[in-house]
Parts: structure tokens; sequence; C-alpha cells
């Protein structure tokens, strides 16, 4: 089965092992590498996606600035950074298939470029995966 990063094959000599691999392979979300490219403006404060949210899209910011906030189970929130023209973010999430570990918000109007995960993998020479997890871990560590 095509992933947003490969194939998964499932081999086992445990008949019991089939139908749980079919239930475990079906929660993984299916990329449609014809996905386009998605051009997207927010106004001051517009939230872009949600914590805890799932997203099949890396963001690419072409103007403007978004906010990244770790919302907190007592009700505040934690900034955690402003991103800025030409950086990117979404991508553990988009590279993963899991949910979001924070909130993007705009701060001012922002125009973003939505990427699917195949393409931005492609424009970005392979995306190493490695680099985008040690700049996640940065990130959760200020």
């Amino acid at each position: 089965m095509p992933t947003a990063t490969g194939v998964v094959v499932v081999s086992t000599h445990d008949d019991r092992l089939i139908p749980l691999a079919d239930q475990v392979i079906e929660l993984v979300p299916h990329f449609n590498e014809g996905d386009a490219v998605q051009d997207i403006e927010l106004a001051d404060g517009e939230i872009l996606f949600r914590q805890g949210s799932r997203g099949h899209l890396v963001y690419v910011i072409q103007e403007g600035k978004i906010d990244i906030i770790r919302e907190l189970s007592g009700g505040g929130e934690d900034h955690l950074a402003t991103l800025q023209d030409y950086e990117y973010f979404g991508e553990l999430g988009a590279f993963l298939t899991c949910q979001r570990n924070a909130t993007a918000r705009a701060n001012g109007t922002a125009v973003l470029k939505g990427y699917p995960v195949p393409l931005f993998t492609e424009l970005a020479g392979g995306a190493p995966l490695t680099e985008i997890l040690r700049r996640e871990a940065v990130i959760n560590l200020a």
C-alpha cells in the first residue's frame, strides 16, 4: 500500500495477525500524489490548524508571520515560535501522519502555500527527515 514516504509490507505466518495488520494499515491516511499545492491567505489571528488535528500538508510562508502555540491543558497557551517568510512548518504531523503537536495562528495577515508531502519532499531535495526531527526537538525544548 503506498503511503507518504514508502510502501507498507505485511509479512506473517500467523493468520490471526493478518486482520489486525489490515486494520492498522487502513488507519494510515491515503495520499494522492496528484494533490495540488494550496494557496492560503489568513487574516490576523486566524487559525490555520489546531493542536491535536491531523493534516497532510506542509506549509511554507510566502508573506507574513505565523505563531506556533502549544495549548496548555489548564486553558492557557505557550508561545513556541514566530515563523516568517520562507520558513516551513507542519512537517512533523504531515510526514509521520500523527496529530499536530501545536496550533498555527496568523500574526497579522499571512500568505502561505500548503504542499502535499510527496511534492514537498521532491522540492526539498529528498527532505531530510532527520533534520526535520532535529528542528522539532529544538522547538519542543524551547
